[in-house]
């Protein structure tokens, strides 16, 4: 698992590659303290490239979104997974989240 950023279009997009597992959770929890060090600007996390998450890298992942949304960031979701999309909306209400099944229907919005 790992997670590339890269600044587009004046947003900063954090691409999430393989899966999150036991394994993993650890450097992915690492990895999405940066959403904190970027408050303010505009935040795309893009879940199109995840293999898999289990449970506890939802709840986490959930969590860090509910903060962005409470610093009022901008927050932006690339997902085509429906469970993901379900499983984080049921994390996150009654917080609405914004979900694009690719990068390109976003940056077209």
């Amino acid at each position: 698992m790992k997670i590339n950023i890269e600044v587009m279009e004046e947003r900063n997009i954090f691409m999430v590659e393989g899966e999150v597992d036991s394994f993993t959770i650890s450097n992915f929890v690492q990895e999405l303290e940066l959403l904190e060090k970027i408050s303010g600007q505009k935040i795309v996390l893009d879940l199109s490239s995840m293999k898999s998450v289990n449970w506890r890298g939802l709840l986490i992942l959930s969590k860090k979104i509910q903060e962005a949304q409470e610093r009022d960031d901008d927050f932006v979701l690339i997902c085509k997974d429906k469970e993901i999309i379900e499983t984080l909306a049921l994390f996150t209400h009654p917080r609405e989240l914004a979900f694009f099944p690719t990068l390109e229907d976003l940056l077209e919005s």
